[in-house]
C-alpha cells in the first residue's frame, strides 16, 4: 500500500531542493566563519553581507565556544538546532 503512494519524481525534487538549501547554508556559514577568523566584528559582518543578525551572532558564538571547529562542524551544529 505504501509503495503505491510513493512518487519517485517528487522525492527527487525534494532531495534536490534540500541539497541546494544545504549547500547555500554551508556557503553562508563558510563566509561568516571566514569573517570571524579575520576578526571582523559581527555587526560589520551583518552589514556587509546583509545577513540575518541572529544567524551571524549564532555562528560567531559557536566560533567563540569552539575555536577548533571547521565549517562542517558549524554546519552540523546549526542543522541540529
Amino acid at each position: 500500500m505504501l509503495l503505491e503512494e510513493f512518487d519517485m519524481e517528487e522525492y527527487i525534487k525534494m532531495e534536490r531542493r534540500d541539497s541546494y538549501e544545504d549547500g547555500k547554508c554551508q556557503y553562508r556559514i563558510h563566509v561568516i566563519h571566514t569573517m570571524y577568523q579575520k576578526n571582523i566584528p559581527a555587526e560589520s559582518c551583518i552589514n556587509m553581507l546583509d545577513e540575518d543578525a541572529d544567524f551571524v551572532n549564532h555562528i560567531y558564538q559557536l566560533c567563540k565556544l569552539h575555536p577548533d571547529w571547521n565549517d562542517s562542524n558549524l554546519f552540523d551544529a546549526v542543522e541540529s538546532n
